[in-house]
């Protein structure tokens, strides 16, 4: 990525966390994710190119970061809202790109097990925080390899077991906020939002009685029973899996980077690089002060870390930089 498409970049997230905070899919996000894809590029450039396509598109903050990089991208995600794969639908993307102003950017409704273009159809493909939330993720990235061109390359990123196992204690924290709240101002306010870095997590644990005030919910016309607790969280004292998989202590196994690791090489994909840009305990700082801060703190000690694999799998996340082979 070029200095001019760094400042773009800069530029989208400036724009986005100030006047656009209305549009984050939790709080904090276009600081927080615009810092790590910043550290990112970093460490491993996106080559300036004439098509990018995003699998899993959230809310379309990274496709707009993206979009300084290519002639065109194309950004896809389920077509509505979806809390099982925490998808947001199309509407969300298609606001934040409207505010944005990103013209180069186009919006398509499908699954990444299934992608409708032809082979060999695209230069780079990324993959944010996405295959974790899909039951076949080696399917996905078969597809993506097919849609590759000889020598594109593929980024993905993805939790690791250590964002998994630090989740626990911030779990907590909800859970005792929001029981604070149901016993000193049920009635009054609102149930409190999720403030975790990350609080895109705990979406699970919130109905949308409960975003809406329905019975039982916000405007606490019912109270908070065993029975509607169970039902919120029914693998307490566990929290509830953030992904595709059956328990919360699956997901630790599971996302180990090693695993990750094999399952890209199966795709038939050669990994380039690997990296973290979260080493440090994410959501522990969270719970006592903002963690934006310790990006900058903890950057160069990420950076150095690359070279220590151990550490290195220390990471709340894992970037993976991969090439069609020929």
């Amino acid at each position: 990525m070029s200095g001019g498409a760094n400042g773009s970049v800069r530029a989208v997230i400036d724009r986005a966390a100030k006047e656009h905070a209305q549009l984050e899919g939790w709080k904090d996000q276009f600081r927080l994710r615009g810092r790590e894809f910043e550290l990112f590029v970093a460490e491993s450039p996106i080559p300036r190119c004439r098509r990018i396509l995003e699998v899993g598109c959230g809310n379309g903050f990274t496709a707009a970061l993206l979009a300084q990089s290519a002639d065109v991208v194309v950004a896809t995600d389920l077509p509505e809202e979806n809390p099982e794969t925490a998808s947001p639908g199309l509407g969300a993307p298609s606001e934040l790109l409207r505010a944005l102003g990103i013209e180069n950017c186009r919006l398509l409704a499908c699954r990444g097990e299934g992608l409708p273009f032809a082979d060999q159809s695209f230069d780079v493909v990324f993959s944010g925080y996405t295959l974790e939330h899909v039951p076949d993720p080696l399917a996905v990235l078969r597809e993506i390899r097919r849609v590759l061109k000889p020598d594109g390359l593929l980024y993905l990123v993805l939790p690791t077991s250590m964002e998994r196992a630090t989740y626990l204690p911030a779990f907590y924290q909800y859970l005792w906020r929001r029981a604070w709240w149901y016993a000193t101002k049920r009635g009054q306010d609102a149930v409190p939002a999720p403030t975790l870095a990350g609080g895109h997590a705990a979406s699970h644990y919130e109905s949308s009685e409960e975003r809406g005030g329905g019975r039982g919910g916000a405007n606490g016309t019912g109270g908070m029973s065993w029975r509607r607790f169970k039902q919120l969280h029914p693998h307490f004292p566990w929290p509830e899996p953030h992904g595709a998989y059956r328990h919360y202590l699956a997901e630790i196994v599971t996302y180990h980077p090693w695993r990750w690791r094999r399952l890209i090489q199966h795709a038939g994909v050669r990994i380039r690089t690997r990296f973290t840009t979260i080493l440090f305990p994410y959501y522990v700082v969270g719970l006592f002060t903002d963690p934006f801060p310790w990006f900058a703190r903890w950057s160069r000690v990420a950076r150095r870390a690359q070279t220590w694999p151990g550490l290195r799998s220390l990471g709340h996340n894992v970037y993976f930089v991969a090439e069609k082979r020929s």
